[in-house]
């Protein structure tokens, strides 16, 4: 009887370090989306429409084989906005103004949800990740017509951003 309890906290020990060695490996395998990408979105953003579908398919792909992230989300949301901007049919422009808005309300909600350290955050384009996806966030919503009504939103992160001091000590 105590050589099957002893290998059966033995099988449950190692049963509980290889999943805690798989959560952690596929944590480790989230990512950002790299300079490039951002790069390109930056582009599409002003108004180069032929990379908007380029930046969406290499986001959606990033997240379909990294897992979400912040700015990952909150970057594909801004580029399904793109695709509304771009896109020829009213209900089109709609459809994905408003997919866009949702995902990045994903983004903004995961952020909320998974608070990281400022030190432990990844800088891309020069600020810390949950920065540049609050800032990307805000300037996609006070950029949308107001039929969308997420201008105020946009503005209050702005205010939020400012109001950071770690934001105002950025270089």
């Amino acid at each position: 009887m105590m050589v099957s309890q002893s290998r059966s906290i033995k099988a449950l020990k190692l049963a509980s370090t290889f999943i805690a060695a798989f959560a952690l490996s596929s944590n480790l395998a989230l990512a950002n989306p790299n300079e490039r990408t951002l790069s390109q979105f930056n582009q599409a953003a002003q108004g180069d429409s032929g990379l908007v579908d380029t930046v969406y398919g290499e986001l959606s792909k990033q997240l379909e084989e990294q897992g979400a992230t912040p700015v990952t989300l909150v970057y594909l949301g801004s580029a399904e906005t793109l695709q509304g901007r771009e896109a020829f049919m009213p209900w089109n422009k709609m459809k994905f103004t408003e997919r866009g808005l949702a995902t990045i309300q994903k983004g903004l909600d995961l952020m909320a949800n998974q608070p990281v350290p400022l030190q432990e955050q990844q800088r891309l384009q020069g600020l810390p990740e949950y920065q540049l996806a609050t800032a990307m966030a805000a300037t996609t919503f006070t950029s949308l017509p107001d039929m969308f009504n997420h201008f105020e939103r946009g503005y209050e992160l702005y205010l939020s951003l400012l109001d950071e001091p770690s934001f105002s000590q950025q270089p």
